[in-house]
C-alpha cells in the first residue's frame, strides 16, 4: 500500500539524516557533506511525513496521505545538495539575506507609519457597506481602507 511504502521511505530517510548528523555518535560512519539548509529540509520533510503517517493511523485518511506526500516532496529538495550549482545558490543566498534585512525592516516600518497615520486621519470614516454596493468600485477593493489595522 502507499502508506506502507511511504512509511518505509520515511524511516530510511530519518536513519540517513541521523547518520549524516551523527546523532548516534557512531565513529565508523564517514561524515558526508553537511549543509544546514538542505539538512533542515530533510528534517522538516521527515517531521511532516511522520505527522502524515500518524494522521493516517488515527483515521484521517486522505489528509494523512496528503501530509505524507508533502513531506516526501519537501524531503526531495535535499537531493539538490548533490549538484554544485544548487549548493552555490544556497551559499550565496545565506551570504546575501542578512544584508537585505535592514532595507526590508525599513520598508515595513514605513508601511506601518503610513497605516497609523491614515488611521489617525480618517478615523474609520470609510463606509465599506456603501462601497460594496457601488458597481463602479472593483470587487473587494473597498476593504483596502484605513478603518482598522489587522
Amino acid at each position: 500500500s502507499i502508506i506502507g511504502v511511504g512509511s518505509l521511505i520515511t524511516l530510511f530517510c530519518i536513519l540517513e539524516l541521523g547518520m549524516r548528523v551523527n546523532i548516534f555518535t557512531l565513529t565508523y560512519f564517514p561524515m558526508t557533506r553537511m549543509n544546514a539548509v538542505f539538512d533542515s529540509f530533510a528534517a522538516v520533510g521527515a517531521a511532516v511525513s511522520c505527522y502524515g503517517i500518524l494522521a493516517y493511523g488515527i483515521g484521517k485518511g486522505d489528509y494523512g496521505l496528503d501530509c505524507l506526500f508533502a513531506g516526501r516532496a519537501i524531503d526531495m529538495i535535499r537531493m539538490m545538495r548533490f549538484f554544485q550549482m544548487f549548493r552555490d545558490i544556497v551559499e550565496r543566498s545565506v551570504n546575501v539575506l542578512p544584508a537585505l534585512a535592514g532595507p526590508v525592516f525599513l520598508v515595513l516600518s514605513t508601511v506601518h507609519i503610513f497605516v497609523y497615520f491614515g488611521m489617525a486621519l480618517w478615523c474609520g470614516q470609510i463606509d465599506t457597506e456603501q462601497m460594496s454596493e457601488n458597481e463602479y468600485v472593483e470587487d473587494l477593493f473597498y476593504l483596502n481602507n484605513f478603518n482598522s489595522y489587522p
